[in-house]
């Protein structure tokens, strides 16, 4: 049973999309106590987590990718459209990547600076995002994310 404990831990922390200061402190505390509660090296459970965020990254991008071949393919973007929203998508995730040793206030104020960009990026390359559903603001307990905004 401690295995099945240990796995649903890890796999709860590798959810974890978008860190941020908050986040790794907790996550690094529950690596140490898992480390230390099922007599692991602290390096092996983070390795661990870290591969498993790796292929939840890697899914989430495929993910990706489908819809907006399937946009393309329903006639919604083009496929010049596709290129630059996957240009975009990579760019905002290192943007957002850069935010994670902001404060909360400083965090939720670069995201909407960020949310307002997208708008208007959008708009200047004729993306309707509303059909599409891209680029909403989630809220995930204390923080934010962005995704499609047919989500929950």
């Amino acid at each position: 049973m401690p295995t099945i404990a240990l796995v649903a831990i890890l796999g709860a922390i590798a959810m974890g999309t978008y860190p941020v200061s908050a986040q790794d402190t907790t996550y690094s505390t529950l690596v140490t106590k898992i480390a230390e509660r099922f007599n692991l090296k602290e390096s092996d459970v983070h390795e661990v987590v870290n591969q498993v965020r790796s292929e939840h990254r890697a899914t989430m991008t495929a993910q990706w990718e489908t819809r907006l071949t399937k946009a393309v393919s329903e006639g919604k973007i083009t496929e010049a459209q596709k290129k630059l929203i996957l240009a975009k998508h990579a760019e905002v995730m290192t943007k957002i990547e850069g935010f994670k040793n902001l404060s909360p206030e400083e965090r939720k104020t670069k995201m909407k600076e960020l949310s307002d960009e997208l708008k208007k990026w959008a708009s200047e390359n004729s993306i309707n995002t509303k059909e599409l559903g891209f680029f909403r603001m989630h809220k995930l307990g204390k923080g934010e994310r962005m995704g499609w905004a047919d989500e929950k």
